[in-house]
């Protein structure tokens, strides 16, 4: 299956691509904190979403970056066509 897990660390403000889901998302947030259409989440909270999730999420300014453990099933549906281009080159 296209089941994955990731840790990303992401600079303060900076907003990563957005993007849907294909399946479900869990992330954990292990420092820093991160915001998206569907809330703020800081260190030691869990955000889920399934395939109806559409976002984009921005590491928050809360002067530490950003470092989250991501499951997903299933790909991503990036929306910019430079994400699109590159999502092959890193497996997303």
């Amino acid at each position: 299956d296209d089941a994955r897990l990731d840790l990303i660390r992401v600079a303060p403000g900076t907003a990563l691509p957005g993007h849907g889901h294909e399946g479900f998302e869990i992330t954990c947030v292990l420092q820093g904190a991160f915001g998206d259409e569907t809330g703020d989440y800081q260190a030691g909270d869990v955000a889920e979403g399934g395939e109806e999730l559409d976002h984009h999420p921005k590491a928050l300014d809360v002067g530490r970056e950003c470092i989250c453990l991501i499951a997903t099933t299933g790909r991503l549906r990036a929306h910019s066509w430079l994400a699109r281009i590159v999502q092959p080159v890193f497996g997303i």
